[in-house]
């Protein structure tokens, strides 16, 4: 399944970022993104009944990245996504997109997405 959305390889690993129901639309969101050399480090969460595993940064190339023929949804997925990128300007950017998101996943996903951010600003700034 993998190979027909000509994903790079590099990348598969951030298919598990999204609950098995909706992997069809991870799947598209996902091959859109640019090969990178640098690997992202995940963590688990609990969306219902099933982990999921979100990347706590991405390096993807943002310019490269080519969407335009999306679904919303499918653009809310790779907003996600790149709410985890290493530019915090650049997960400003796509936090934006996906703040008024009616989706209980995509909601789910951006809080544990964020709270992981602030545990780890507390670690650095307190230790």
């Amino acid at each position: 399944m993998l190979n027909q959305q000509r994903i790079n390889p590099a990348n598969s690993d951030l298919v598990r970022a999204f609950p098995t129901a909706l992997r069809d639309d991870a799947l598209k969101s996902v091959a859109a993104l640019p090969e990178t050399s640098q690997f992202a480090y995940s963590f688990s969460v609990q969306i219902g009944d099933e982990a999921v595993w979100i990347p706590y940064r991405i390096y993807h190339d943002p310019t490269s990245i080519d969407s335009g023929r999306f679904t919303r949804i499918q653009n809310e997925w790779l907003a996600c996504l790149m709410t985890r990128h290493y530019n915090g300007l650049v997960r400003e950017k796509y936090l934006l997109r996906i703040v008024d998101c009616r989706h209980a996943c995509i909601a789910t996903w951006s809080i544990f997405a964020s709270l992981i951010n602030i545990a780890a600003f507390f670690k650095v700034a307190f230790s």
